[in-house]
């Protein structure tokens, strides 16, 4: 485990082939981005890739779920987090591809991925409800200090979730967005 972001390199430049970004949104404030992409730059081989998956938000008939989305993306704008000018999205997926320009790579590409979690998809169902259940746990805290919610409607919101979520007419979709760029092969050469 290395911090990525220090002010010396962890590793050799242009040491790897791959370098796969997920959910950073969670742990990198808005002025690092450039940064990040910088560094991936440097360490990449030539032709080397760069692969970077970011959701930026959920799809759903569920009130609780919408009231979890809206507290998380306001707790990211106001900790300093995401990239939207509003606390009502995250925000990194509409910059990813002019940033990763911004930064030298190429051969930029987007794919999106669709998770459905709805009532009809009985085992993704039953894993998001966990995986939800889980979240609102580990995040409390975070989204308490951000002063997006409280205790109380964190609870009310965990016991509607697995409500919500079991009834036949529930639906839930996640979209991931997959950016994948390209280190130059050669200076000089696109």
């Amino acid at each position: 485990v290395q911090n990525f972001l220090a002010n010396e390199l962890p590793f050799r430049e242009q040491s790897f082939d791959l370098i796969h970004v997920r959910f950073a949104v969670g742990w990198l404030k808005r002025a690092e981005w450039v940064l990040l992409l910088a560094r991936c730059l440097v360490l990449l081989k030539p032709g080397g890739y760069v692969v970077m998956t970011e959701g930026e938000g959920i799809y759903t008939t569920s009130p609780a779920l919408e009231r979890l989305q809206e507290m998380l993306c306001a707790a990211l704008h106001v900790s300093g987090y995401g990239l939207s000018l509003s606390p009502r999205f995250m925000g990194v997926v509409a910059h990813l591809g002019s940033l990763s320009a911004q930064t030298g790579l190429q051969q930029i590409e987007t794919t999106v991925t669709l998770l459905d979690y709805s009532y009809s998809q009985e085992e993704a169902n039953r894993a998001w409800r966990d995986s939800f259940h889980s979240f609102i746990s580990e995040s409390s805290l975070f989204l308490l200090q951000a002063g997006v919610t409280t205790t109380e409607e964190l609870v009310q919101i965990d016991t509607r979730l697995l409500i919500e979520m079991y009834q036949e007419d529930f639906g839930g979709l996640g979209p991931l967005f997959t950016f994948s760029a390209q280190r130059p092969r050669g200076e000089g050469k696109e």
